[in-house]
């Protein structure tokens, strides 16, 4: 080889001091990667936890909760018919009977009269003043409400139980109390089967941090959570930790009852679990390490001849391929568009062609950011489940997309339209004032009504809120229109209503 190309290229430290430089970035690299993979498998390892416990939190009320309430109101409406002592008569107690045999979860019925006389299916025993017991419902005023009782010693054999109870009234006044014990293990079967996403332990609390249902049926009654713990479970979602036991709390509570869903799963776990999803990336570093270092061999022993022929190359004049520098630059501009295009992919709702949830977050956030007055929009179908479950899915899809479709055409380029989420959908005015929003939603909404489907049967309408920007946050601003379609729902729906 030519001196001159090794004194002056100098080609054996330079090489080195490349691949040690690539190694160096790759180990640097993977370190960034792995750190911020970390970061996001975690987060969306609590988003899945979260999702489940939500979801068994839905499943619970209406597979555990509901059934109770509505079978001891199917009861209530049989003793109050009745009228004064209705387990005495035995026809009624026979219907009683089969009423508590045909539901799930409960084990006996208690009445008692407002003088507390008491009386049971089936015949418990008996008690002197039933009005003492926890179950015995004072309110004399009617309610759909069923109450719920926290755990409390039963009065024949002391074990912990937990009712449910309503109070009774005859045509003109309140009569007494009927209540129901829970058979807690019966309803806690369903827990034995459950599949956990993380491993760790799956529960119903209540809000003293007792275990009302689980799997582990020989846990029923004993401390589950940390009543300290169970204090700062203030909203209807979220996650706590415990520091003491080191555990990770996923819960969502109900209202009525006052219970909680909460899934506790072990710090260590969710790490591991994390750990051993990312094996597969370390060995792809481990391998890519490996790949470097045989190609720093193989260059070093060719790297004299490469760069002699690269030099002879320059020397000697030699052209490279006519029309190179175009093909690359075509290359480019190829690969600029598809990003455009895979870019404007990622901003749409695959459904409806909407701009999705992502790109409304930017874009309310850019318009807060530079103060550009807007109104927005958040328009909700009503009774959309009924549609789902009623006519199916497919037909579902394509309400959602006659409906986007209908928004577009009406709303045109004044707005931008963007699906919030399931069949919420969301509508931003720049430059806007309230009175033309609510007028363009309006529009919006009775061309909706008035709209023929196919399906004979089938009318669709939505209800909505809007509002303007006056200085809040984006969040806040998405709260308070949320607040006035929650209005526009409670109050008839098929309404507008903007503030």
């Amino acid at each position: 080889m030519n001196s001159h190309v090794k004194r002056d290229l100098k080609l054996d430290n330079s090489t080195h001091i490349a691949f040690v430089i690539i190694l160096v970035f790759q180990t640097l690299a993977f370190s960034a990667y792995a750190l911020y993979s970390f970061h996001e498998r975690k987060h969306t390892a609590q988003e899945s936890a979260a999702d489940f416990v939500s979801n068994t939190a839905s499943v619970t009320y209406e597979e555990v909760i509901k059934p109770l309430e509505h079978s001891l109101n199917e009861i209530a409406s049989l003793v109050e018919a009745k009228g004064d002592y209705p387990f005495t008569d035995p026809v009624t107690r026979a219907k009683a009977g089969a009423l508590l045999n045909a539901s799930r979860g409960l084990m006996n019925l208690s009445y008692s009269s407002k003088e507390g006389h008491f009386s049971a299916i089936p015949q418990l025993g008996h008690i002197d003043d039933a009005r003492e017991r926890p179950w015995f419902n004072t309110k004399s005023i009617r309610s759909a409400f069923v109450f719920y009782t926290p755990l409390y010693p039963d009065f024949f054999d002391h074990s912990m139980v937990l009712s449910i109870a309503k109070p009774i009234f005859d045509a003109h006044s309140y009569t007494g109390s009927l209540a129901a014990d829970l058979n807690l293990i019966e309803l806690s079967y369903p827990y034995r089967s459950m599949i956990l996403p993380l491993g760790g332990a799956l529960m119903v609390i209540d809000r003293s941090g007792h275990i009302l249902l689980k799997g582990d049926t020989a846990r029923i009654a004993q401390l589950g959570v940390n009543p300290h713990l169970v204090a700062k479970m203030n909203n209807s979602s979220g996650t706590i930790t415990d520091r003491y036991r080191e555990l990770q709390i996923f819960y969502h509570s109900y209202t009525n009852p006052d219970w909680f869903v909460v899934y506790a799963v072990p710090l260590k776990e969710i790490t591991q679990n994390i750990l051993i999803s990312m094996l597969p990336t370390l060995m792809l570093f481990i391998m890519c390490s490996f790949v470097v270092i045989m190609m720093w061999f193989i260059t070093h022993k060719t790297q004299y001849r490469m760069l002699s022929e690269i030099i002879s190359s320059l020397r000697f004049g030699r052209e490279n391929t006519k029309g190179t520098l175009e093909n690359v630059q075509r290359e480019i501009a190829e690969q600029q568009q598809a990003l455009q295009s895979e870019s404007e992919k990622a901003n749409r709702d695959q459904l409806t062609g909407l701009w999705n949830r992502g790109r409304l977050d930017a874009d309310l956030h850019a318009l807060c950011e530079h103060q550009v007055p807007f109104a927005l929009a958040l328009v909700d179908i009503d009774h959309f489940k009924q549609v789902n479950d009623t006519y199916g899915h497919l037909l579902g899809d394509e309400v959602l997309k006659a409906i986007a479709k209908l928004g577009g055409e009406i709303l045109d380029k004044s707005a931008q339209i963007y699906r919030y989420g399931g069949e919420e959908i969301a509508v931003l005015f720049p430059r806007s004032d309230l009175d033309s929003a609510v007028a363009h939603i309006e529009r919006w909404r009775c061309a909706l009504e008035a709209r023929e489907w196919r399906e004979q049967d089938l009318k669709v309408t939505f209800s909505a809120g809007v509002t303007t920007q006056n200085g809040q946050k984006d969040d806040d601003i998405l709260q308070r229109v949320d607040a006035l379609l929650y209005c526009a729902k409670e109050e008839g729906r098929n309404r507008t209503l903007g503030a």
